[in-house]
């Protein structure tokens, strides 16, 4: 769910940049990695906070069905864990997608390619992720992968299509 988030916001910054004239690369990357920071940080503290408070609820629901305490035990550092664990994943997705979305810009800096060819990129490589990540649900689901990816991808055309109803064109 985080890395759809990665490559929605990544694509609207990359959208907001290219609709309203910005071509320096180096500003699309401040503000995309500005944003995945953000997103970095929103998702590992928003699941570290729920998942521990979950957690907690739950070994408190357990101290109490066995008459007992359990802290300084194996269960309790194991919830300890498993909540950094789930919060990590989850600040680290978007990061990770984001920064794939970016990567053209990067590139871009580096000589590789073009400022303007970088944004057709980096639109390809959104909309590549989001297909995949569409079969992904789809193979979880256990249903068509191709109808998965096609609804994901009509996410980020819908962005695409707002953004230019909104007059960023």
């Amino acid at each position: 769910m985080n890395s759809f988030d990665g490559v929605m916001t990544s694509l609207g910054v990359t959208l907001g940049s290219f609709f309203s004239g910005i071509r320096d690369p180096r500003f699309v990357l401040a503000a995309g990695v500005g944003a995945a920071i953000a997103m970095f940080f929103s998702g590992f503290m928003g699941t570290l906070m729920t998942e521990r408070a979950e957690r907690t609820r739950k070994l408190k629901e357990l101290e109490k069905s066995l008459l007992r305490e359990l802290n300084n035990t194996l269960q309790e550092r194991a919830e300890v864990v498993a909540s950094f664990f789930s919060a990590a994943i989850d600040g680290i997705s978007p990061l990770l997608t984001s920064v794939f979305v970016l990567l053209p810009f990067m590139m871009s800096l580096w000589g590789i390619i073009d400022e303007f060819f970088a944004f057709y990129l980096s639109f390809s490589f959104a909309f590549v992720t989001l297909f995949l990540l569409g079969t992904v649900l789809g193979k979880i689901s256990r249903e068509n992968i191709l109808v998965y990816g096609g609804e994901m991808l009509i996410a980020g055309l819908a962005v695409v299509l707002i953004s230019m109803l909104l007059g960023l064109l």
